[in-house]
């Protein structure tokens, strides 16, 4: 049997119907796909601790979020060159949000941010909202017309209004989907490894499934057969309906913060019995989602 990865979710299910005698796992870096670059939106560059895609207790994660150092003010800078329509002001989820629609059809959301750019005009905009409400949390602020920028203009400044500390939230959408910045343009972080596999768990489904015998579920260690290769530390003999549950990990530029994965697919005997591939999440099929 053969694994291959790319970043996918920490954990893949499939059912299995076979016997196994080994496992062999092989891991690769993503490969970002052949679109308009995006800029870097912060003047450091010192990885994510959450990627794209990865499973929260109500939701998926719609996007990345960048390292600020546990700091807020950093200035923000447009991905490319487009228009800011939109700016939203809410008690939780992303706190100050902005939303710039690029050139190309895609639009960039910006979360948890502290201020908006004054130059822009955008922070009086939220003020006049807020007046205009009676209220700190307007919601959703249409900017008419749109604000123009350009590639590295300054949009606003980093902060942690919202959920969680200080970082920056950053995605990449292109109509009703959420995609992974990094296929769409967004420089990887320096220092990335091949994913880590940790091993495989094997449950029987129903009581077709038996594990070497049992119907008791086994967790078998998987030990590294080269680079980006991995093995099952022991042969595994399989019968009926069991599911095969895979752990592992990625990081996102920072060795010690596990991030998810999203690509994975398992081969057996050559042939793919099971795919998974995080790279655009559709909105409309999880409309809970959106913000």
């Amino acid at each position: 049997m053969m694994m291959t990865t790319g970043r996918a979710a920490s954990w893949g299910v499939a059912p299995f119907r076979a016997v196994a005698c080994a496992l062999v796992v092989a891991a690769a870096l993503p490969m970002a796909e052949s679109k308009a670059p995006l800029m870097w939106p912060l003047p450091i560059h010192e990885g994510c601790t959450s990627s794209f895609g990865e499973f929260r207790s109500t939701h998926l994660h719609m996007g990345v979020d960048m390292r600020t150092h546990q700091e807020e003010g950093w200035p923000v800078f447009a991905a490319g060159n487009g228009r800011i329509s939109r700016l939203r002001r809410e008690p939780v989820g992303y706190g100050r949000v902005l939303y710039l629609d690029l050139d190309d059809g895609r639009t960039v959301v910006y979360g948890h941010l502290c201020r908006y750019s004054r130059a822009l005009g955008l922070e009086q905009r939220l003020q006049e909202a807020c007046a205009a409400k009676n209220s700190s949390f307007p919601g959703d602020i249409y900017v008419s017309p749109p604000a123009s920028v350009k590639r590295g203009d300054i949009v606003a400044y980093s902060g942690q209004l919202g959920i969680g500390a200080p970082h920056l939230h950053f995605e990449v959408r292109q109509g009703d989907d959420a995609c992974d910045p990094f296929t769409e343009g967004l420089e990887l972080p320096k220092g990335m490894e091949a994913p880590v596999i940790s091993g495989v768990a094997f449950v029987p489904r129903d009581a077709s499934g038996e594990v070497d015998g049992s119907f008791r579920p086994a967790c078998v260690a998987a030990v590294a057969a080269g680079p980006g290769r991995y093995r099952l530390s022991r042969p595994v003999t399989l019968s009926g309906a069991v599911d095969l549950m895979l752990s592992a990990r990625d990081h996102l530029g920072i060795p010690d913060n596990s991030t998810g994965l999203s690509k994975v697919s398992a081969l057996l005997d050559g042939t793919r019995f099971f795919s998974m591939d995080l790279g655009c999440i559709s909105f409309a099929r999880s409309p809970y989602f959106r913000a």
